[in-house]
């Protein structure tokens, strides 16, 4: 997480976490500051991985082309649970398995954070 990802989720009333992306503020048993932060100011809701997710993910990574599980759960959660924006340090990617989506799902903004 950087700076500017708190600055924008301050902007927000809802800041979702795919709940394995949550995981990673915990590597190594303890939060990052910055991580820590966010928790703290505007406990994220953590949304939780089904099978529909990872039914979604997994034909967006044959569509693709990509392996990158991680990434594709995170653009089948925006699209399953209608978040419309998803922040970002790898915009390629993700901007790649958004396309994949059907076409009335594409309008996730994918927001560089780098």
């Amino acid at each position: 997480m950087t700076l500017a990802l708190l600055k924008v989720a301050a902007g927000n009333s809802i800041f979702h976490i795919a709940g394995h992306s949550f995981a990673e503020f915990y590597r190594d048993g303890r939060q990052t500051a910055r991580e820590a932060q966010l928790v703290r100011m505007w406990r994220p809701e953590i949304i939780s991985i089904t099978a529909d997710e990872g039914k979604l993910a997994g034909a967006l990574l044959g569509t693709t082309g990509m392996s990158n599980s991680m990434d594709a759960i995170v653009v089948a959660v925006a699209a399953l649970h209608g978040i419309n924006k998803i922040f970002t340090s790898d915009p390629d990617d993700l901007t790649a398995l958004r396309n994949a989506l059907p076409a009335r799902d594409r309008a996730i903004a994918i927001v560089d954070m780098k």
